[in-house]
């Protein structure tokens, strides 16, 4: 099964992984450069840092709706506002019996 793709870039990469991709952060006046982004599930679920702009959430629970924040940060850990990204639905997954593994609902 491919990924299938959603808004803003997002695709679903299994069941319950999310791969986010984002557009890069402007640099600020003083020309320090971003260092980074921090990912939180939206709430304030802290899931990880990515260098560049792209991250898959490996723990999304199946069968929610789940939004995102990115939140871009310098060398100096100085953090910018958070952008939230589009609300991705994961997918059910129900136990395949004749395999015993997991596979999305509707494949």
């Amino acid at each position: 099964m491919g990924q299938r793709k959603c808004a803003d870039g997002e695709s679903l990469a299994a069941p319950h992984e999310v791969d986010l991709q984002w557009t890069a952060a402007a640099d600020d006046s003083a020309g320090i450069g971003v260092g980074g982004y921090r990912v939180y599930r939206h709430g304030g679920v802290y899931l990880g840092t990515a260098t560049g702009t792209q991250f898959i959430d490996e723990s999304a629970q199946t069968g929610a709706n789940v939004a995102y924040d990115i939140v871009a940060f310098d060398q100096y850990d100085n953090a910018g506002a958070a952008v939230t990204t589009a609300t991705i639905a994961v997918p059910a997954a129900v136990t395949d019996p004749r395999r015993g593994r997991v596979k999305p609902t509707g494949a």
